[in-house]
């Protein structure tokens, strides 16, 4: 029933292989859907705005003054120096490693991205 949902996406392959497996496995097909009885799985349309155009998945929100505001209200904060005081040698490790700038990695937020790539690399061993 194609009413019953809308799937939204960013156009990027991770995201959009996420939204199909989500799927796969919320939607397995019944009756006349089963089309190949080794195959539990149905076609549902996920659909994708052009990043360029993207207003609503977009992270981080490049245009968004509010944001930028309590960004830099947050990473200036005491709370957050003492939450990462811990952390110092080992973003200096991950910035010698990576060739990031320390600043980069926590200003930026680039430290998820090489954490995601972690991640990733310990699910698929």
């Amino acid at each position: 029933n194609r009413d019953e949902i809308y799937v939204r996406s960013t156009d990027c392959d991770r995201t959009l292989m996420s939204a199909e497996a989500n799927l796969a496995g919320m939607y397995p097909p019944a009756g006349s859907q089963v089309w190949n009885p080794s195959i539990p799985w149905q076609p549902i349309p996920v659909h994708t705005v052009p990043l360029a155009e993207e207003q609503v998945l977009r992270y981080p929100p490049e245009n968004c003054p509010r944001y930028k505001e309590l960004r830099k209200e947050t990473l200036s904060s005491a709370n957050f120096k003492k939450l990462i005081k811990p952390y110092e040698a080992f973003l200096k490790n991950i910035s010698i490693l990576s060739g990031y700038e320390e600043d980069t990695l926590i200003n930026r937020g680039k430290v998820w991205m090489i954490y995601d790539a972690f991640i990733c690399e310990e699910i698929g061993r």
